[in-house]
């Protein structure tokens, strides 16, 4: 997996080929980022660790915790189906920071993805109930 961060030392990029079932690299104090941010965050993984990405401030921001258990959750459960049917897939998973904010809580997310070797996808996620 790669990560890349901006001049403020914030993670912004997340990208690799997802593996399957690849958790456990959780740092403990994962929780502490969440709580950087609003009162309805959670420290929000850009690259879910049961995709093989690591927790930490390389891949974790204050994120709404509603956008991350519906939205963005229903999203990686298509990602997980299709590597479960034996596909592939390598995505990007930015995090990002409108012009003005200097905060660590990004403003939406961005994912880039390719299932196999088919035509490059992107879904945006507003870091917000609903998305």
């Amino acid at each position: 997996m790669t990560y890349k961060t901006d001049d403020l030392g914030r993670g912004v990029s997340s990208s690799g080929k997802l593996r399957l079932n690849a958790g456990g690299n959780r740092f403990y104090d994962d929780r502490k980022i969440g709580h950087q941010g609003n009162t309805d965050d959670i420290a929000f993984h850009a690259g879910a660790d049961q995709f093989g990405f690591q927790g930490g401030a390389l891949n974790l921001s204050p994120g709404n915790k509603f956008l991350n258990n519906k939205e963005y959750a229903a999203f990686e459960r298509e990602l997980k189906g299709h590597l479960q049917q034996g596909g592939s897939v390598y995505a990007d998973f930015k995090t990002v920071f409108n012009a003005g904010n200097s905060t660590v809580r990004p403003d939406k997310y961005v994912v880039k993805y390719r299932l196999d070797n088919g035509e490059w996808q992107k879904r945006i996620f507003f870091n917000k109930e609903g998305g």
